[in-house]
Formats: C-alpha cells, sequence, structure tokens
C-alpha cells in the first residue's frame, strides 16, 4: 500500500484552529457505517502534517474500533461564531491513552471552546458538562484539507499553505 501525500497547515490555519474551534471527528466502520463525535482538544504538530486529536474516553468506543480496521478520518474544524469551517482528513497512525500533560491541552481548548460558545448565546458552563478525562489521543498524519464553509467555495480542496 504506498503512502498518501500529507498536506501542510498554514499559520492561518494553524492559528484559526487554535482559537477553540468546533471539533469533529468522522469514522467508517468495516462496512463503511459512519460514525461522529466530538473531539475536547488538538494538538498540531510542530511538522504541520501530523496532528492529535483527544476523544473523551467513555464516548470514543466506536471511534477506536472504527480505525482499528480503517484508519481514515475526518476532522472537522468550525468556528461557532461564523460557522467558517475546515475539513481535514487522514490517516490515523497511533492510538493511545492521553498521557497527564495532555489534560492541561484538553482543558485549555475546552476553555477556549466554552468562549468560542459564550459568544453565540450559550453559557460558558456548558462545557463542563462534556466528558473529557480520561481520554484518548488518535496521532494522525494529514493528508487532506478542504474548504467546508458554508457558500460556493464548500468542498473545495485546499492545499493547505493558504486559506
Amino acid at each position: 500500500m504506498s503512502k498518501r501525500p500529507t498536506t501542510a497547515l498554514s499559520d492561518e490555519l494553524i492559528d484559526f484552529i487554535a482559537q477553540g474551534v468546533s471539533l469533529l471527528v468522522g469514522t467508517c466502520d468495516a462496512s463503511q457505517a459512519p460514525h461522529a463525535m466530538r473531539a475536547v482538544g488538538i494538538r498540531i504538530h510542530d511538522d504541520r502534517r501530523h496532528a492529535t486529536v483527544y476523544l473523551p474516553e467513555v464516548t470514543s468506543r466506536h471511534t477506536v474500533t472504527d480505525v482499528a480496521v480503517n484508519p481514515r478520518v475526518a476532522v472537522l474544524v468550525s468556528q461557532p461564531t461564523d460557522h467558517r469551517s475546515f475539513q481535514m482528513k487522514g490517516s490515523v497512525t497511533k492510538v493511545s491513552p492521553a498521557g497527564e500533560p495532555d489534560r492541561a491541552l484538553i482543558e485549555a481548548y475546552l476553555g477556549q471552546f466554552g468562549r468560542q460558545l459564550e459568544t453565540v448565546g450559550m453559557p460558558f458552563d456548558v462545557v463542563s458538562l462534556l466528558s473529557r478525562w480520561p481520554a484518548i489521543a488518535l496521532e494522525l498524519q494529514l493528508e487532506e484539507l478542504y474548504l467546508q464553509t458554508p457558500g460556493p467555495g464548500a468542498g473545495q480542496r485546499l492545499a493547505g499553505q493558504s486559506l
């Protein structure tokens, strides 16, 4: 099996992700039945071609089972205030329990996400209801990037170097 080319994320997209965007992870099982779940954090690796997405262990059973047989995933990152959205597609290279150092990253992300939700009328404390720990870390090789903001460009493939 040949490796898919990786996509390097731009500074602008990395900054966008760091704002506390909504994170949804999509997978398919062996029969191609889809599953989706909310992630509780993301870390873009220094090479900009890999990321780690964090999932609450209690709700991640389908996702973990799916990637064991089909490592392809899609991660939707979306700004709650204006629905500016991007989809990153890639392959899971590693699944492991999140470590204690990851917990601070998850809490920081959820704090930012809570502030984003607050700007659209949801109470900040709604984030406290999200399951978060223990968490699963999905390491991904990023291979494709798409614009998903509603409008005429939705679905357009991006090179990753510009938005």
